[in-house]
């Protein structure tokens, strides 16, 4: 599995796996797969996410000082770092409001 491109797609769409972004992350992911592209799709609906202070530790240690050090708070972070596998690449999928909101 060493060899196996990766690709998270995050899901920021309030109603989560639910949703027609969530459903256009799985056509996508359907295409990727006859490639053997392995696809994680996070939910961020489902997550609790925090405002990022952009200290950067995450960078150095593998985890969030404010969600993961002396049983501070206890949030939901994106995991991105410390992957045991190498990220071939992140997909943004965006929703647009025809006539609606803008």
């Amino acid at each position: 599995m060493g060899d196996r491109l990766k690709v998270v797609a995050l899901n920021g769409s309030p109603h989560g796996a639910a949703g027609n972004i969530s459903q256009m992350i799985q056509m996508v992911a359907s295409a990727l797969s006859q490639e053997d592209i392995l696809v994680e799709v996070i939910h961020l609906a489902e997550k609790r996410v925090e405002y990022c202070v952009g200290c950067g530790i995450c960078l150095q240690k593998g985890e969030c000082w404010r969600f993961g050090y002396s049983g501070g708070y206890s949030g939901d972070t994106i995991p991105f770092t410390g992957r045991s596998m190498p990220l071939t690449g992140i997909m943004f999928p965006e929703f647009r409001y025809h006539r609606g909101v803008h």
